[in-house]
C-alpha cells in the first residue's frame, strides 16, 4: 500500500501542528461502482472545507489493491476524492446520518480506515423533447430523478442537460433506474414585468417521461453501466394558461404572420416582443406566441414607443424596427406587421486528443471573419460556442452565413496540477481548426446561410504543462492562509491558488504570455496585499519566484 503525506514540505507541516494536537490519518480502498474490482493509480486528495484550515492538498496513490492511505491531516472539516479516469465520475457513498461517508470531521488523532470510494462508468440516456404537434421543444431543461435507490446507497448522479435546437438531449450519469423530468426554458428575452398580451392559452408545463405531470406515474428508465439507453421521447404537456395582458380596451394592437425567410413557411411558436420605450415604463415589454398558421397578435399596448423582433429556436434572432426605427403608437390603432426569421446555421465535429481525459469539457468557439460592424458581429449571428460531451463532440448552433475559424481550448481550471507519478508534465493548447497553435494559419470553414458543415475533427495539439512557483512571506512569517492570483497585464483574472503550509505556491498549466502575480492575505475589509509582480512566460517553466506581503500596507490603497 503506498502511503502519502501533503504535497507540500512534511517537516515544516509536522512541526507547524505537532505543538499543538495529534494530527489524524485516513485509508481506505478505490472500487469500480459496478463491478467491485480495485482501481490502481487513483490519486486521493482530501481537502480542508473549512476557511480555518491552512488549504493544503493531502494525496495519496492506490495501489494494485486499490488502497491508500494519508497521513499527517490536522483536525477539521475535509472532503476525500478520487481524481477520475478519463470518462468515469465519483460516486459518493452515503452513511447512516445521510451525509456522504466520503465527507470527514476529523478531530485529533482521529484514524478513519476502509473508507470506501466508489467510481463509475457511466451510463447514457438520449432521446428527444417534442411538443403535443410533434415539433422540437428546443433548450428544455432535462434531468434524471433517481426512482430505486441502490444498496448501499449512494449520492446518485443521474445527469441534466438541455435540449439543442433539435430538441436532442443527451444525459450523462451513474448507472441506475430513473425517472426523466422536463421543463420548459424561460425565454432569454423575459424579463420580470414582461407581459403576455395575445390572449392565448398555450404553454407547456413541467413533464415526466413519457406524458405526465404526476411523478407517480412517471416512466422508469434504467440507465445501464458503460451503457446508453436510446430514443428516450418526452412529449411535453399543456400548463394552466399564462395571465394575459388585457389592456383598458382603447390601447393600440398590432398582428402579422411570422414566416422562413427562405421558404416562406408560416412559423409556428415564434415568440414576438413589442418593447415599449416610455420613461414612465422602461423595458416593459409585451409579447405574443404565433399560432400553428404563423399569425400572431398582440393586444392591449400602451401608447408610446415601439421596435419589434421575433424569435424561435432554430432561427437567427429577428428584428424588424417600425418605421423610422421607433414608432409613436397611438391608442386605438391598428398596426400589421409581418415578420420574417433566417434558419440558423450550424457546425459541428468532435475534438481528439492523445489522451481522452480533456476530450470532454472543451469549449469550443466559432468566430466569422473580422467585420467593421462589431454590433453585427456581437448580435448577427457570427460568434458561437459549445462545450464538447462526454464522446468530446459538439454543436454549434445559431450561426449565420459566412466563414468561420473554429478553436478548442481545455478548461484550465479544471486540470489536475500534474499527473500522480509527476513524470508526464503535459497539457493541450487552444487549437484551431485543423490542428494549429498559430490562429493565422487556421483553417476557414465555408458555412452557407442556413446551412450545416458537419464532421470536423480538431486534433488538440500538445504543448509542454508550463508551471510558475514560488514563496511569499509576510512580516512575522507565513502568511498562512493566504492566496494568490495570477492576471494578466490587463487586469483579466486567469487563475488563482492558495498558499501551502510552507509558504510555497504554484500556478499549473500556464499559457506563455505576460502576466502578474499578487499575493493577499487577511480578511476582506483589511485585506493586506503584496506590490505586483510583472512576469512573462515563453517556452519554459518559471522557478524561484519572491513575493512579500508588507505589514502594515492596505492592499485597498494600493493600485495596479
Amino acid at each position: 500500500m503506498r502511503i502519502a503525506f501533503p504535497i507540500a514540505a512534511l517537516p515544516l507541516i509536522l512541526c507547524f501542528y505537532a505543538a499543538a494536537q495529534p494530527l489524524a490519518s485516513v485509508s481506505g480502498t478505490v472500487v469500480d461502482l459496478s463491478t467491485g474490482a480495485p482501481l490502481e493509480n487513483i490519486r486521493v486528495r482530501v481537502v480542508p472545507v473549512s476557511d480555518t484550515l491552512p488549504s493544503v492538498e493531502y494525496t495519496a496513490v492506490s495501489d494494485r489493491e486499490g488502497r491508500f492511505s494519508i497521513l499527517g491531516i490536522p483536525p477539521g472539516r475535509y472532503g476525500a476524492r478520487p481524481h477520475v479516469p478519463p470518462r468515469r465520475f465519483f460516486v459518493p457513498i452515503l452513511g447512516d446520518n445521510g451525509r456522504a461517508a466520503s465527507d470527514l470531521f476529523l478531530r485529533s488523532g482521529d484514524h478513519v480506515e476502509n473508507l470506501r470510494l466508489q467510481i463509475a462508468r457511466p451510463a447514457v440516456i438520449t432521446g428527444r423533447v417534442v411538443g403535443d404537434d410533434g415539433e422540437p421543444v428546443a433548450f428544455a431543461r432535462v434531468g434524471a430523478e433517481l426512482a430505486v435507490q441502490q444498496n448501499p446507497p449512494i449520492v446518485a448522479r443521474g445527469g441534466f442537460g438541455q435540449s439543442d435546437e433539435r430538441g436532442m438531449y443527451r444525459l450523462v450519469g451513474s448507472p441506475g433506474k430513473y425517472k426523466i423530468l422536463v421543463e420548459p426554458a424561460k425565454e432569454d428575452s423575459t424579463y420580470e414585468g414582461d407581459l403576455r398580451a395575445d390572449g392565448e392559452d398555450f404553454q407547456y408545463g413541467p413533464t415526466y417521461f413519457p406524458h405526465e405531470t404526476q411523478v407517480e406515474k412517471a416512466g422508469i428508465v434504467e440507465a445501464l453501466p458503460d451503457g446508453e439507453t436510446t430514443g428516450v421521447e418526452i412529449r411535453m404537456t399543456h400548463a394552466p394558461a399564462a395571465t394575459n395582458h388585457v389592456g383598458d380596451g382603447k390601447n393600440a394592437m398590432a398582428e402579422g404572420t411570422v414566416v422562413d425567410s427562405v421558404t416562406g413557411k408560416p412559423l409556428s411558436h415564434a415568440r414576438v416582443t413589442f418593447g415599449l420605450f416610455n420613461m414612465d415604463a422602461p423595458g416593459r415589454a409585451y409579447y405574443a406566441t404565433s399560432r400553428a398558421d404563423g399569425t400572431y397578435r398582440v393586444t392591449g399596448l400602451p401608447a408610446g414607443r415601439y421596435t419589434a423582433f421575433a424569435s424561435r429556436p432554430s432561427y437567427l434572432g429577428g428584428s424588424i424596427m417600425l418605421p423610422s426605427f421607433v414608432r409613436e403608437l397611438k391608442d386605438g390603432e391598428h398596426a400589421t406587421l409581418d415578420l420574417q426569421l433566417a434558419p440558423e446555421g450550424v457546425i459541428s465535429g468532435r475534438v481528439v486528443a492523445e489522451i481522452d481525459i480533456i476530450a470532454a469539457g472543451f469549449l469550443v468557439e466559432a468566430t466569422g471573419a473580422p467585420r467593421e460592424k462589431g454590433f453585427e458581429m456581437m448580435f448577427g449571428g457570427h460568434m458561437g460556442m459549445s462545450i464538447t460531451d462526454d464522446r468530446g463532440e459538439f454543436r454549434i448552433h445559431g450561426l449565420a452565413g459566412d466563414r468561420y475559424r473554429i478553436r478548442a481550448s481545455v478548461d484550465r481550471r479544471g486540470l489536475p496540477s500534474a499527473n500522480v507519478d509527476d513524470s508526464s508534465e503535459i497539457d493541450y493548447g487552444p487549437t484551431y481548426y485543423r490542428g494549429t497553435l498559430d490562429e493565422s494559419a487556421a483553417e476557414w470553414v465555408e458555412l452557407p446561410a442556413g446551412g450545416e458543415v458537419n464532421g470536423l475533427e480538431i486534433r488538440s495539439v500538445r504543448i509542454p504543462n508550463l508551471h510558475v512557483k514560488g514563496r511569499l512571506t509576510s512580516e512575522g512569517g507565513t502568511p498562512s492562509p493566504a492566496r494568490l492570483q495570477l492576471p494578466t497585464l490587463n487586469g483579466q483574472l486567469v487563475t488563482e491558488t492558495w498558499l501551502a503550509a510552507d509558504g510555497t505556491f504554484v500556478f499549473w498549466h500556464m499559457l506563455p504570455g505576460q502576466y502578474q502575480i499578487l499575493g493577499y492575505r487577511g480578511a476582506p475589509s483589511h485585506e493586506l496585499r503584496s506590490a505586483p509582480l510583472r512576469i512573462e512566460i515563453k517556452d519554459s517553466s518559471i522557478d524561484g519566484i519572491e513575493l512579500a506581503i508588507p505589514a502594515e500596507v492596505d492592499a485597498r490603497k494600493q493600485k495596479l
